[in-house]
């Protein structure tokens, strides 16, 4: 595979898989040669699905015959090949010291956050060295304390105070399905689609006011604002009261008061005096009589 400074060289043996990396010979000089610091992943899909991580390799690349890393066997069908330069620098032979090629500007910050949210999701997805067991209203899942400690004020708390959780590395989250549970995992993650955010953001957002994720809680309110409609009106006003969602609250009373929705809900309007909260019935009134 040819890169803009050099190119990534894969032999495929029957017994072995060898990955180099050689630098363009258009780009070095004798007395300035590249040291790479970098770390190869490599995902085989095939038969049998497998990812291999090498060490971290810090090489002067001059020649094209030192051979990087070797993995053998590998049963694949196809296979993909990730080549992470941790630090990349220009060997000086009148310097005691390596200038490096990225700059504090130009260093490539947002794709070394993207590698870093990846191994994030992975230690998820595959449950690489889980310490604690969540018990759901329907299954459980693996997750690690040092990611729920550090998203939430109080699963740090828990893992601190609670001796049973301690010591079970357990703790239960009965009031959430296992797929709402994992879609809130995957937020604490960094590792939430938005079709899955949509999908639960009524629970999360429930688990957001209860574990004290204020990020969380902001971001359901601003999604439950974008389909306010007839069908859901009274539920999110409910909602919003519920957890002092001011801005989803105004938002509903503007659907219903200033859009004249309310004359078209009577059934609904019904059912929503016998359950809503009074305070709000309360809110409702004034919005009403302010809107006559």
């Amino acid at each position: 595979m040819q890169t803009k400074d050099g190119c990534l060289i894969v032999d495929n043996e029957d017994t072995k898989f060898s990955i180099r990396l050689v630098p363009d010979p258009n780009c070095i000089t004798e007395d300035k040669q590249p040291i790479a610091k970098i770390m190869i992943h490599l995902d085989c899909t095939g038969s049998i699905d497998s990812h291999y991580v090498s060490p971290v390799y810090e090489k002067l690349f001059k020649t094209e015959k030192e051979c990087i890393w070797h993995v053998e066997p590998v049963s694949r069908s196809s296979v993909t090949i990730e080549v992470k330069f941790l630090n990349l620098k220009i060997s000086n032979s009148n310097d005691i010291t390596s200038p490096l090629i990225w700059s504090d500007d130009s260093f490539p910050w947002d794709y070394t956050s993207k590698i870093t949210l990846c191994s994030i999701s992975r230690m998820f997805q595959e449950s690489i060295h889980t310490d604690v067991t969540i018990e759901t209203l329907d299954g459980s899942l693996k997750a690690h304390k040092a990611v729920l400690a550090s998203s939430s004020p109080v699963f740090k708390q828990i893992f601190l105070d609670n001796l049973e959780e301690k010591q079970s590395s357990t703790i239960k989250i009965e009031d959430m399905s296992t797929d709402a549970c994992s879609a809130l995992l995957e937020y604490m993650y960094g590792t939430i689609k938005q079709d899955n955010f949509l999908k639960h953001r009524l629970p999360l957002l429930a688990a957001a006011d209860k574990y004290n994720l204020q990020d969380l809680k902001k971001c359901c309110e601003e999604m439950l604002m974008e389909d306010i409609d007839s069908s859901n009106v009274f539920e999110r006003l409910q909602e919003a009261w519920k957890y002092k969602l001011n801005d989803l609250v105004e938002d509903c009373f503007i659907y219903l008061f200033d859009f004249g929705k309310v004359h078209d809900l009577r059934e609904e309007l019904d059912d929503f005096f016998l359950h809503a909260d009074r305070e709000l019935l309360l809110e409702f009134f004034k919005e009403s009589a302010a809107a006559t």
